[in-house]
């Protein structure tokens, strides 16, 4: 009985510990990002290369961790077969929105011509920060009640075009930090599109510890 109730005991700490450091990495991440989004960014100029039939803008100078992330989704999109046809046209272009030595915001678009029926047009999204030796990427919770009634708010409040109609759902929902402010980019095809600010919440960010 004694043997049942320790073991009991040392399961229950286990889980307890486990929730509580989680919930203080993300305190302290949290807590980091409202810190660097409080700094002056840092200027960004833009390197223009080519492949063949792909063309990519992309920023320079980012610091040396984050420039390798970069260059490395650059290398990525050289690699990738945006078009099997010949005589294609790719152009993509990587919009720094906020950038700091330990956090940047970017706003990929993606434009493909002479390809498919019609041309296409789609934006990615992609918030990196770095915490002494962890790097983390931030994205928006969308499943957060706050966060879906900022949306509804939004579409009631603006004249939105009717043709749109964002009422089916059928859109994605990106954060993107526009300067040293969080927004929601609210995207459902190249015509219809919005950005709109959103509160700094803590409860609205989701963090994925990844790998560069």
């Amino acid at each position: 009985m004694i043997e049942n109730l320790k073991y009991i005991y040392v399961v229950n700490l286990l889980i307890f510990c486990s929730i509580f450091n989680s919930c203080k990495a993300q305190d302290t991440s949290f807590s980091f990002l409202q810190k660097e989004l409080g700094k002056a960014p840092l200027n960004v100029e833009y390197k223009v290369s080519k492949k063949a039939d792909i063309s990519i803008e992309y920023p320079v100078g980012c610091g040396e961790f984050l420039q390798e992330y970069l260059n490395k989704l650059v290398d990525k999109d050289f690699k990738f077969e945006y078009c099997q046809n010949e005589g294609a046209i790719i152009n993509v272009k990587y919009e720094v929105g906020f950038l700091t030595a330990n956090f940047i915001s970017i706003k990929k678009d993606v434009q493909i011509m002479f390809c498919y029926a019609s041309d296409v047009v789609y934006s990615e999204f992609v918030n990196v920060l770095l915490l002494q030796e962890d790097t983390y990427s931030v994205n928006l919770k969308t499943e957060s009640e706050f966060v879906k009634s900022r949306i509804q708010n939004e579409l009631q409040s603006k004249n939105v075009d009717e043709e749109c109609n964002y009422e089916d759902n059928d859109f994605s929902l990106n954060l993107y930090f526009k300067g040293n402010h969080p927004s929601v980019y609210l995207d459902k095809d190249k015509v219809c599109n919005i950005l709109f600010p959103i509160e700094m919440k803590e409860n609205i960010f989701l963090w994925k510890k990844i790998k560069i």
